[in-house]
């Protein structure tokens, strides 16, 4: 059982070159075009409420689940050609 316990070892280069690498892309994409990185922020930051709402939130009341899911079923049935 020990034998399949295997550990991933990378070189310190690897991971730092790729942080810094995204840490530039962020910044030239930031420098390059504010506004619709501000859009994409704002959109991202969105999520966060309607994650906390939808996912974190375990004990919610009947008739919320109950509409939450008729929600699912509308959209789904919109989404996925029949």
């Amino acid at each position: 059982m020990d034998q399949l316990f295997l550990i991933l070892q990378l070189p310190v280069v690897l991971p730092s070159s790729l942080l810094f690498l995204f840490i530039l892309l962020l910044g030239l994409t930031i420098y390059r075009k504010p506004w619709d990185s501000a859009i994409s922020i704002g959109i991202m930051a969105a999520g966060v409420p309607a994650y906390l709402f939808g996912v974190r939130w375990r004990n919610k009341p009947k008739w919320l689940r109950h509409g939450l899911g008729e929600c699912c079923i509308i959209v789904l049935a919109r989404v996925v050609p029949a």
